[in-house]
């Protein structure tokens, strides 16, 4: 073997060593890239499914809170609507009360009313108070000892009585049963 055959061997033998080791170098430093490749995707799939949680919940959050938006408004126009139509209903009792107070049946009540408190005072003295409107029913209350006077404010019919001995009032007017009844009603 001559000498150049000897170092082609010497070469080819080196060569084979450098580009194996070469060969071994390149595939630990693609697996190693492989691996930083990996863990940077796993990262970011990872943050990324963070981002897209924190939206979907922001996002619900933001829906929730227009729903409960639109709840409150829907709610307040329902009140709205049920208090106009509240109103409506005690407009037309108003009406029916004063067409109710032209008929007969509307003197024996006044009547029973005095007679009721008549009792309930025994021998105290009593007012009866009227509406102004009813103060033409006086001829028609039977045989009352109290003394009818005219109120000062608006009772749209009925009667309130005094008994300042015993330091009572009572109101059997229209208006306050009206005004109690319609903060007792509700619409469904």
């Amino acid at each position: 073997m001559t000498q150049d055959e000897k170092l082609k061997l010497i070469l080819d033998t080196v060569m084979e060593d450098a580009n194996a080791l070469n060969s071994t170098a390149v595939e630990e430093y693609r697996a190693s890239l492989d691996s930083i490749y990996d863990d940077k995707i796993n990262e970011l799939k990872a943050v990324n499914e963070a981002r897209y949680k924190v939206n979907v919940e922001a996002l619900i959050r933001e829906n929730n809170s227009k729903i409960s938006r639109q709840q409150i408004k829907c709610r307040r126009m329902q009140a709205a609507k049920q208090e106009e139509y509240k109103n409506l209903l005690f407009d037309e009792i108003k009406v029916k009360l004063l067409e109710y107070k032209k008929t007969p049946e509307y003197s024996a009540l006044l009547n029973s009313y005095v007679d009721l408190v008549s009792k309930y005072a025994g021998e105290d003295e009593v007012t009866i108070y009227l509406d102004r409107t009813d103060m033409s029913h006086i001829d028609e209350i039977k045989g009352s000892k109290a003394k009818i006077a005219e109120s000062d404010v608006d009772i749209m019919g009925g009667i309130r009585a005094e008994i300042p001995a015993k330091n009572i009032l009572i109101d059997e007017s229209f208006a306050s049963k009206l005004l109690e009844a319609k903060h007792r009603f509700n619409i469904i």
